[in-house]
């Protein structure tokens, strides 16, 4: 006696099959970022900062808590964000981050050969023969 097996929708499981993918790759593509300890800013008016407006920033304070945010201003003696603010005299250490093209690029490209393996794996997999295909 044959057992019948329920057979899953071809469309369905293809579907499956991308949305882990994409999920295996935005977790793969969050990590392209690292961060990097900033020289601590002084306030004189109109020195120049390594932090840039459009960086993000973690900024530690004197006080024991860490701010991260991006910095949308930079006022004198203040880096400013959406909703924060630190003076510069505040700060006790400064990380900058900053994205990493070479890891990201093995990541894209390593993310993308395993969207191809679970689609590949979802669809039924790949065959592949020696002789003419008929």
């Amino acid at each position: 006696m044959n057992k019948t097996h329920p057979t899953r929708s071809h469309p369905i499981s293809v579907l499956r099959g991308i949305l882990a993918a994409l999920l295996s790759l935005s977790l793969l593509l969050s990590g392209c970022t690292t961060l990097r300890t900033a020289a601590l800013p002084s306030a004189p008016a109109g020195e120049k900062h390594e932090v840039k407006v459009g960086n993000t920033i973690v900024a530690h304070t004197r006080d024991g808590h860490t701010q991260e945010f991006k910095v949308t201003a930079i006022e004198p003696g203040t880096f400013v964000g959406e909703h924060q603010r630190v003076n510069f005299d505040d700060i006790t250490k400064l990380e900058v981050r900053q994205f990493e093209p070479v890891g990201t690029t093995f990541l894209v490209v390593g993310g993308l050969a395993l969207v191809v393996v679970i689609i590949a794996a979802a669809s039924g997999g790949v065959a592949f023969t020696t002789g003419p295909i008929m």
